[in-house]
């Protein structure tokens, strides 16, 4: 399959994880899309890329690499099927940016909003 890339904001850095006696281990990185519906993508980085996901934070937006990864499972005859994704090479980052600070406007600058009038005179 065609190597895909994604590109969302960092949700999760998820703990190192290891499995058999082999030495596998992976860690997941979970960013969520900036599309219409937003979607939470957890990208799997394994063995010696594993430590890849701590070179980022929380809230940086990010583009990785990935193959998508399927499989099917089965037991008690009963078949179930599992996609992944595996991320390769690089983490791209722009590190995210807080929205500016309104400006505040000089005395006697007008906003364009109208005024309250706080004049109680009745004509």
């Amino acid at each position: 399959m065609d190597r895909v890339q994604v590109t969302g904001k960092v949700l999760v850095i998820g703990e190192d994880q290891s499995f058999g006696d082999k030495g596998f281990h992976k860690r997941e990185l979970v960013i969520e899309t900036d599309e219409r519906y937003p979607q939470a993508l957890a990208v799997e980085f394994t063995n010696d890329d594993a430590d890849k996901p701590t070179q980022v934070s929380v809230g940086d937006v990010v583009t990785i690499n990935v193959n998508i990864k399927g499989r099917a499972w089965e037991r008690d005859g009963n078949t179930r099927y599992f996609t992944s994704l595996s991320a390769w090479g690089d983490i791209e980052t722009s590190r995210a940016i807080a929205a500016p600070a309104p400006a505040e406007q000089p005395a006697g600058v007008s906003t364009g909003e109208p005024v309250a009038d706080t004049d109680d005179l009745p004509f």
